[in-house]
């Protein structure tokens, strides 16, 4: 059966035109493999010139060749000029830092599977032969990758006990494995609610204290908190009255303020009498020939 010559509105919906991102000129490379896999070998230049004229960019154009003498030359170029070349030391080392986080189990699964993709093709290096070899090995790795980065010790231990030969049926048992665990905000919802009855019984307690702390517990009354004084109505009422009807209103300048200043009394002393019969003289013995002399 005779294969069909190339047609301009099936290349125009299978091969995309690049953007300068990486995906977009791998989607282009396979679309040219599969387009020109099917086309006559006599309609493959026109393949060829459809593509140098209309799918690539400004900076590919650069990079290429104007002419190509087989599909397999344009797409070898093309990977070697437009792709940029990976260092698979690189790519194991994001591998074995890869972590879970905060994300959900199918972002993490995308970004492993990705970077599993990506080591496999670096270290084939265009070599169909070595992709069966890698291929089983890395997968393997980024299996136990996977299980070891989950953020649930519980799930991670389930997917590890588990022998695995697909990386998608892992990340696939892994979210089943989720779903179908408790949920995680029903034991916080249970542990929302048994604090607030805690802090509702705090809160009672409280209230009580409030109530009861202005009161004497010996006596009923009502003490004065909050005041300067401290005293029981009807035990310390003389002292209360005592200290506020003796306040002094402060003048307003200094020398005033010394001079009303009120300063206790001191306490009678027993006076010494011979220190007095020494240093005062007595009165009452006064000599009268001292008198008679003066005159």
């Amino acid at each position: 059966m005779a294969k069909p010559s190339f047609d301009v509105k099936t290349a125009i919906a299978l091969l995309p035109v690049m953007t300068g991102q990486e995906d977009t000129t791998k989607q282009l490379i396979d679309g040219i493999l599969m387009y020109s896999s099917i086309i006559s070998s006599e309609t493959q230049q026109v393949l060829i010139d459809f593509v140098l004229k209309t799918r690539l960019s400004s900076s590919a154009k650069l990079r290429l060749k104007t002419s190509y003498s087989s599909v397999e030359l344009l797409v070898t170029d093309m990977r070697t000029f437009l792709l940029p070349k990976k260092s698979s030391e690189s790519i194991q080392a994001q591998l074995y830092r890869a972590r879970q986080g905060r994300r959900t189990i199918e972002a993490f699964g995308a970004e492993i599977e990705d970077l599993f993709v990506n080591l496999t093709i670096s270290q084939a290096d265009d070599n169909d032969s070595r992709y069966d070899i890698l291929r089983p090995l890395n997968e393997k790795s980024a299996i136990k990758r996977f299980a070891d980065g989950l953020a649930d010790p519980k799930l991670s231990t389930i997917i590890s006990s588990r022998q695995f030969t697909s990386l998608p049926e892992a990340i696939r048992t892994a979210i089943d494995e989720h779903s179908s665990s408790p949920q995680q905000d029903q034991v916080l919802h249970y542990g929302r609610g048994h604090s607030r009855n805690n802090y509702g019984n705090r809160n009672a307690h409280s209230a009580r204290y409030n109530r009861n702390k202005g009161r004497d517990f010996n006596t009923g009354n009502k003490n004065t908190f909050g005041t300067r004084y401290y005293s029981n109505n009807n035990r310390n009422t003389g002292i209360s009255q005592h200290v506020s009807t003796n306040r002094v209103k402060q003048p307003d300048n200094f020398a005033d303020r010394a001079a009303t200043v009120h300063r206790p009394a001191r306490a009678p002393t027993r006076p010494n009498t011979r220190a007095q019969q020494h240093m005062q003289p007595s009165h009452d013995n006064v000599n009268p020939n001292r008198q008679f002399f003066r005159d």
